[in-house]
């Protein structure tokens, strides 16, 4: 597995929460410029908002795929535990008891 630095981690973390700021800015720019005084066909608020929407269906392919890995990595840590207990069994094997004797 790969080893971070503290401060990978840290730049990691920042840019994840950047990236939600800017997701939730948009979702907030689509929902107040909804209603808006359009200026016909060439509106550049229609425009922005247009790109704003493509841009956040854009993402959420990306954010599911994170939200799945992240649910892996849950699993997987909260199965170690269970597994490692289960390779520790107290078994004649593991005691290495001769039964021939």
């Amino acid at each position: 597995m790969f080893k971070h630095s503290n401060q990978t981690k840290l730049n990691i973390r920042v840019l994840w929460i950047v990236l939600a700021v800017a997701l939730l800015f948009s979702g907030f720019f689509l929902v107040t410029e909804r209603v808006h005084a359009c200026e016909g066909e060439d509106c550049p608020i229609c425009a922005m908002l247009e790109t704003t929407q493509k841009n956040i269906l854009g993402a959420l392919p990306e954010l599911t795929r994170a939200v799945t890995i992240v649910f892996m990595a849950l699993l997987v840590a909260l199965c170690a535990p269970v597994r490692e207990r289960m390779d520790t069994a107290d078994t004649p094997v593991a005691r290495k008891v001769r039964l021939d004797t």
